[in-house]
C-alpha cells in the first residue's frame, strides 16, 4: 500500500489548491495555472514509479520461540533477510501480545544495496506470564523525494513464552545451595552411598559382610555382591492446576487489604509455578533426575524424571503456559495413575491448596496408594496475615473478630490435616508466599542429604 507523506500533502495544501482557487476567481489565467500545477503530480507520478516493488524482496525471520522471564527487561530480536536495489531507511513496526510491553514496537534500519541479513532489536518488558505469538509486522519505506511511504503488512510466525519469575527483590536468584553459608552445618550420611550392582565368585581381599550367603549355599562357592556409587535420586514436583489454585490469597483471608508480594499476583499457582522452577533448578545443580506432573480433575501433563538442558527446556516450558482450570481434582485417580506411572521409589513433593475440608480429607484417604512407596511431602501457601486468634494487634470491631475466629479455625484445620497426613506417612508444610519456594528446596535438599529417598 502507497500512502502520501507530509511534503506531498504540504505541497498538494500550499501550491495546488491556491492555484486552483486562483484558476477558479480568473478563469482567463486557467491555462497558466493549470501549467504552473503540473510539474507537482508529474514528480509525484515518477516519484511513485521508483518506489513500486521496493519491499517485495525483503522478508523478516524470527526467532522462534523467544523466550523471556517474567518481570525481567529483555529484547525481540527479528533477522530482515533480503535484497534492495538501493540505500534506504527502512522502518518496521511489530504488533506485541499482552505478554509484552509495549504493544507495538519501532525501529529503523538503514538498507545498503545488495542482498543480506540485517538485524533488528526491540526493547521489551514481560508484564504476564503465558504463551502466545506476534500479532504481525509492517514495513514502511519512503520515496526517493520522500513524497510517497510504501507500507507491507503481514504475519510473523513467532511464538512468544514469558516464563515465571525467580529472581527476589535484589535480582538475583537464591537458592539455599547458593548461599555464602551452604555447607557450614555438618548432617551425618546416612547409608554407604552405594547401591548393588551384581554377583560374581569371591576373590581373595573380599570384605566377609559383602558375602552372599543365600547364593553361596546354592552354588555350593562363595559368591559376594559388588556395589556401584549411588544413583542419582529421583524427585517429582505434582503441581495442582484446579480451581483452588485460582483463589485469591486476600480471599482466603478474608482480609481486602492483604496482598501478595510486590510485583507478584496474589493466587497460588504463580506460587506454585516458581517453586517448581527452583526444585528443577535445584535438583540440576545436584545431579539428580526431576520430573513434574500436572492435574486439575484429572492428571493431564507428565513428564518422566531426567535432567540435562533439553530436559530442563521441557520442564520449563510445560510450566510457561499452565492456567488453572475450573474442575476440582480427583484424588483417587491421580494417586492411581502415580502407582501405575512411577515403580522406582522418589520424592514427590505436591504443590496444592487443600483448605476445604473435603478436599483435604480425600487427600488424606487416598495417599496410602504410594505413601509406603514414595517419600511424601506435601507444600501448600499458607494466605498472609493467618494467625491465632490471639495473637497480632487488639481487634477494631465485630467483623474482625469473626475474622479472627475463623482464621483460628483454619489453623486448626491445617494442624489436623499435618497430623493426619503424618500418620500416612507423609508431611505437611504451609508456608508463607515468600517462603514457599526457598523452604521446599531446603527440604528437599535436606532429604537429598540425609538419602532418605534411596
Amino acid at each position: 500500500m502507497m500512502v502520501p507523506r507530509g511534503p506531498l500533502l504540504w505541497a498538494v495544501g500550499l501550491w495546488l489548491v491556491p492555484l486552483n482557487l486562483l484558476a477558479a476567481i480568473d478563469p482567463a489565467r486557467a491555462g497558466l495555472c493549470l501549467l504552473a500545477m503540473l510539474p507537482l503530480p508529474l514528480a509525484a507520478a515518477w516519484d511513485a514509479f521508483r518506489l513500486r516493488g521496493s519491499l517485495a524482496g525483503l522478508e523478516p525471520l524470527p526467532r522462534d520461540p523467544a523466550r523471556f522471564t517474567l518481570g525481567k527487561p529483555g529484547t525481540l530480536t527479528l533477522t530482515l533477510r533480503g535484497q534492495t536495489a538501493s540505500q534506504r531507511t527502512l522502518r518496521i513496526l511489530v504488533e506485541l501480545p499482552p505478554q509484552l510491553s509495549p504493544s507495538l514496537a519501532a525501529a529503523d534500519l538503514r538498507l545498503r544495496p545488495g542482498t543480506g541479513d540485517w538485524n533488528v532489536s526491540f526493547p521489551v518488558t514481560p508484564v504476564l506470564r503465558g504463551r502466545s505469538a506476534v500479532g504481525g509486522f509492517t514495513l514502511e519505506t519512503a520515496s526517493p523525494l520522500g513524497l510517497w511511504s510504501l507500507r507491507r503488512s503481514g504475519t510473523l510466525p513467532c511464538g512468544i513464552r514469558v516464563y515465571p519469575g525467580l529472581a527476589d527483590g535484589t535480582g538475583k536468584v537464591a537458592l539455599p545451595e547458593t548461599l555464602s553459608l551452604a555447607g557450614q552445618h555438618l548432617r551425618r550420611q546416612v547409608g554407604k552411598g552405594r547401591e548393588f550392582d551384581k554377583l560374581r565368585e569371591y576373590l581373595h581381599g573380599d570384605d566377609f559382610h559383602d558375602i552372599h550367603w543365600k547364593a553361596t549355599a546354592k552354588r555350593g562357592f562363595p559368591v559376594t555382591k559388588t556395589f556401584q556409587a549411588e544413583n542419582t535420586q529421583q524427585v517429582y514436583a505434582i503441581l495442582d492446576a484446579s480451581r483452588m489454585s485460582s483463589v485469591p490469597l486476600a480471599a482466603q483471608t478474608g482480609d481486602a487489604g492483604a496482598s501478595s508480594p510486590v510485583g507478584m499476583p496474589s493466587v497460588p499457582m504463580e506460587y506454585y509455578l516458581r517453586t517448581a522452577l527452583r526444585l528443577g533448578m535445584a535438583a540440576e545443580r545436584q545431579g539428580d533426575r526431576y520430573g513434574l506432573m500436572l492435574y486439575a480433575e484429572r492428571p493431564f501433563d507428565f513428564i518422566r524424571a531426567g535432567k540435562g538442558k533439553s530436559h530442563y527446556g521441557r520442564f520449563r516450558d510445560a510450566l510457561c503456559g499452565l492456567e488453572s482450570r475450573p474442575a476440582g481434582p480427583d484424588y483417587s485417580e491421580l494417586f492411581t495413575d502415580l502407582r501405575l506411572r512411577l515403580r522406582k521409589r522418589a520424592m514427590l513433593i505436591f504443590l496444592c491448596s487443600l483448605d476445604e475440608p473435603a478436599l483435604a480429607e480425600s487427600f488424606t484417604e487416598q495417599i496410602a496408594l504410594i505413601s509406603r512407596q514414595h517419600l511424601i511431602t506435601v507444600v501448600a501457601v499458607k494466605p498472609p496475615g493467618l494467625q491465632p486468634v490471639f495473637q497480632g494487634r487488639p481487634v477494631s470491631g465485630d467483623a474482625e473478630v469473626y475474622i479472627r475466629m475463623a482464621d483460628q479455625i483454619r489453623l486448626r484445620n491445617l494442624e489436623k490435616l499435618a497430623k493426619d497426613l503424618r500418620r500416612q506417612g507423609a508431611t505437611f508444610k504451609a508456608w508463607e508466599p515468600s517462603r514457599l519456594s526457598a523452604e521446599a528446596v531446603a527440604q528437599y535438599l535436606d532429604v537429598k542429604n540425609r538419602r532418605v529417598v534411596a
